[in-house]
């Protein structure tokens, strides 16, 4: 549920995906054009991979009976790849 210290903010991949790099001192994926994309990867890897997240960490928590590990996807990377 929000307010209850795990993270509810949901990322796109073009959001996510530079963290890591970051976190480990490396250079952040090269970014590319929608289009360009398109061609080797197919429109439906593109919007998944552009469009916003449609993850419910309240519902993956009911049904699974878990809680996350980490308290943000930021913290997740930053502890398990630091």
């Amino acid at each position: 549920m929000p307010g209850d210290g795990y993270d509810d903010e949901p990322a796109t991949a073009g959001q996510w995906l530079p963290h890591p790099a970051r976190v480990v001192g490396v250079k952040p994926p090269m970014r590319v054009p929608r289009w360009l994309a398109r061609l080797p990867a197919g429109e439906v890897a593109v919007i998944k991979m552009t469009g916003e997240c449609g993850f419910s960490k309240a519902k993956a928590e009911r049904k699974l009976g878990r809680r996350p590990r980490h308290l943000s996807w930021r913290q997740g990377f930053k502890e398990e790849l630091a």
